[in-house]
């Protein structure tokens, strides 16, 4: 890797990460863009995850793993060590690893190299995790084909430097406080999912929903069987140990993901086991609906760095409590909540209490 283009990239990349965008696919294909003048490689996926849950609930890129994305995931929540995601480093920063070092040159080892990796001609694989103050936020996959040579420990060093960055930039294009504008299905729907993660039935709210997912999917995405985040929730129910193929005892509260779309609206999409003696193994039900304000708030308050003080002002805030209340409520004086009032609506970028409370309880939400 040379040191020019190296720190060049570098400097373009933080660079890139300082701006505030809300548009998470563009984010994503400009950094990829710049990082491939310093590490060269011959395909990518960079994916976008829920903090709480780890659940992938996007992805963009050409890796050719998403020819059976069922079973990358399927590998990656219950498969062996090797074939899942980095985790968090002991000093809480991004966990980077390269395929080609953890299996010691033995790439057969990876259930994941055999299966999705070797019949594409895929030589080496490194896997970024995207951690901001103790959360991840997305994972960024780069590959390199049979005619080019392993990643090397300098390549992975550079790039875990830029993993912190990135992820705060990948937070903000997500968490960005802005109210969408346009509608969205209002009840939740429901889809049935078969062991091949293909939808067998769905309500009518459910076809809505997953029309929804479809039309803003990427050209690769379309050809999946069901939308990226669906598959998700399904293959973590799926690899839950107490999971067994139509157990009602399973847990469906660890296979659950929290998506955006484009036009701004959070939805809440989770898995539960279906039971009875005709339902075939591995089949699923997914629940799709709009996220809580709750669940909205909690995501967007940590993602921007509000205190606890802080965080307990904004929920009085979006219960419509005036000042004179709030310092009631938290014993503290009126000038105390008009400074707490406009450090919070600094940090997540609005105007107005009510530019706040539209944001995240609107109607269209």
């Amino acid at each position: 890797m040379h040191s020019t283009s190296a720190a060049r990239t570098q400097e373009l990349v933080l660079a890139l990460s300082q701006t505030h965008r809300r548009d998470t696919l563009a984010l994503r294909q400009e950094i990829v863009s710049l990082l491939r003048r310093a590490v060269p490689f011959d395909a990518w996926c960079w994916t976008l995850t829920d903090p709480d849950s780890q659940l992938v609930s996007s992805g963009t890129g050409d890796s050719p793993a998403a020819t059976d994305l069922g079973r990358f995931l399927a590998l990656e929540y219950g498969g062996d060590v090797l074939d899942r995601l980095p985790t968090m480093t002991d000093d809480a920063g991004p966990a980077i690893t390269v395929l080609s070092q953890t299996t010691a040159g033995k790439l057969c080892r990876s259930a994941r190299w055999r299966e999705l990796y070797h019949p594409h001609g895929v030589a080496d694989e490194l896997r970024l995790s995207l951690f901001a103050d103790g959360y991840c936020w997305g994972y960024l996959e780069l590959l390199r084909d049979r005619t080019g040579r392993h990643f090397t420990t300098e390549e992975a060093e550079f790039l875990l430097r830029l993993g912190a960055p990135m992820a705060k930039a990948l937070r903000a294009a997500l968490t960005c406080v802005s109210a969408p504008t346009t509608d969205i299905p209002h009840g939740p729907g429901t889809l049935v999912i078969d062991a091949h993660d293909a939808i067998q039935a769905t309500t009518p709210e459910g076809d809505q929903w997953v029309t929804l997912l479809r039309s803003y999917a990427s050209p690769a995405e379309a050809l999946f069987p069901a939308p990226v985040p669906v598959l998700s929730v399904a293959a973590r129910l799926r690899s839950l140990p107490e999971y067994s193929g139509a157990s009602p005892t399973a847990t469906p509260a660890a296979a659950r993901v929290r998506t955006r779309t484009p036009a701004g609206h959070w939805l809440t999409i989770h898995a539960s086991p279906l039971a009875g003696m005709a339902v075939p193994t591995g089949t699923v039900a997914v629940t799709i609906q709009r996220a809580a304000p709750a669940d909205v708030a909690a995501l967007v308050f940590h993602a921007h760095g509000l205190t606890t003080r802080e965080r307990q002002l904004a929920r009085l805030l979006l219960d419509g409590l005036p000042n004179t209340e709030i310092a009631q409520r938290l014993y503290i004086s009126t000038y105390t909540v008009r400074d707490h009032v406009k450090a919070v609506l600094d940090k997540l970028g609005v105007h107005s209490k009510r530019e706040l409370i539209a944001s995240i309880l609107s109607p269209r939400m």
